[in-house]
């Protein structure tokens, strides 16, 4: 799998499981909800489940997808070069993400 893939893969998970902002997870607990979600759905399963809510409700599912991509870069810092909220007991913060980064990458 690329490094794609497996950002995808994660993202799928994480979104479908019950891992909420407002509990402002730690990495460990960004990492077990998505091999929770992995186990409980599979892959496909998972990737059912954020396709239903994208259906049914495309604004929420938007919100949670980019709150999805910040916290598993601080959760998974090897595949984003990211060290600074890697550590297992520390809530993840919240990153800016620059203008261009984002037009870049939505376009």
């Amino acid at each position: 799998m690329t490094p794609s893939e497996i950002v995808s893969l994660r993202a799928e998970a994480l979104f479908a499981s019950s891992v909420q902002e407002s509990d402002s997870p730690t990495a460990e607990r960004v990492r077990s909800a998505v091999r929770g979600s992995l186990w409980r759905y599979g892959p496909l399963g998972c990737a059912v489940l954020v396709a239903g809510e994208f259906g049914e409700h495309p604004e929420r599912a938007v919100r949670r997808m980019a709150w999805v991509l910040r916290v598993l870069r601080a959760a998974y810092p090897e595949l984003s070069g990211s060290t600074s909220d890697a550590d297992a007991g520390q809530p993840l913060r919240r990153r800016r993400v620059s203008r261009h980064y984002r037009r870049r990458r939505i376009g």
